[in-house]
């Protein structure tokens, strides 16, 4: 450790304890890529070897390493669960990953006002589970993974189950709690307050941000009645364009699906040929619906 990293790193201890501070080469290594690996000659782009790996329990924590980060002119890159693919969580000048995954906390659960708060490092399962216990579930969760976290898919707002009925993640958002650039703490919205309501809200500004924008560090999401059944329906054609009909008139039904999922011939082609276990040979659609028995 050079004398100017052993400066920050006791900054650092004061502010978390060091064991959950990681500069071993060996464990920062775990984190040069996400569920993908990075082309080889990206190495010689990037600084994507972290110096610190930081694992925070609280807001105020973030705020104090952002702070520190700024003095220091070092760069911070947030982490989740790491199951994007695409780098996102993966530096390019070295500097400070923020491990989120120590918060990941259900904070509470409304059942009056139709709402779930939660840290941002909660894996969607467990947010999911949490919720049926008390007979609600939230509208829409990733396709790429349920133990993907909340703050993470936030932050790339990707496509989810349930988009089709209750809309995107943007939709299911009452309020989110944000770290700042400069280390402030801002809340984006409004809790207990429904969607017809009025008032201004700064939720969509840091979706899709992949954190440039801010950390988020704590979400209340909508949250719906548990359903009494969910059940899927598969339905095969010779090919995508024999399919097309019956997706045109499903969308134009008054039918509204929890989800509408459609793949082509070549679909079960490819995934034979990457070592998966598919008897289909045809295109698909599979609508999963829910409601009373």
């Amino acid at each position: 450790m050079t004398k100017s990293m052993d400066k920050i790193y006791k900054k650092l201890v004061k502010i978390v304890e060091a064991t959950r501070i990681i500069n071993g080469k060996d464990e920062l290594e775990k984190y040069l890529h996400d569920s993908a690996r990075l082309p080889r000659f990206a190495g010689l782009l990037f600084n994507t070897q972290p110096d610190y790996i930081v694992k925070p329990l609280t807001s105020d924590e973030i705020s104090k390493l952002i702070k520190l980060a700024c003095i220091e002119n070092m760069p911070i890159t947030c982490r989740g669960a790491g199951l994007w693919g695409l780098d996102g969580a993966v530096p390019t000048q070295g500097g400070i990953i923020l491990d989120m995954s120590l918060m990941n906390h259900v904070l509470r659960v409304d059942e009056e006002n139709l709402e779930i708060e939660v840290e941002a490092g909660a894996a969607w399962k467990k947010v999911f589970n949490v919720a049926q216990e008390d007979k609600l579930t939230i509208g829409t969760y990733p396709h790429i993974g349920v133990n993907s976290t909340v703050g993470g898919w936030l932050s790339t707002e990707r496509v989810g189950i349930g988009n089709y009925k209750y809309g995107s993640v943007r939709s299911n958002i009452r309020s989110m709690e944000v770290v700042m650039p400069e280390g402030h703490i801002i809340n984006t919205g409004f809790n207990k307050v429904l969607s017809n309501s009025a008032g201004y809200n700064l939720n969509g500004l840091f979706l899709g941000a992949e954190g440039t924008l801010g950390i988020i560090t704590k979400v209340t999401l909508k949250a719906y009645p548990a359903q009494d059944l969910t059940k899927s329906v598969a339905i095969e054609f010779e090919n995508l364009k024999a399919a097309y009909a019956t997706l045109k008139t499903l969308a134009r039904s008054k039918l509204v699906p929890l989800n509408i999922m459609f793949s082509d011939e070549n679909h079960p082609r490819i995934l034979s040929y990457l070592g998966g276990d598919s008897a289909r040979k045809k295109a698909m659609i599979n609508v999963t619906l829910e409601g009373s028995k």
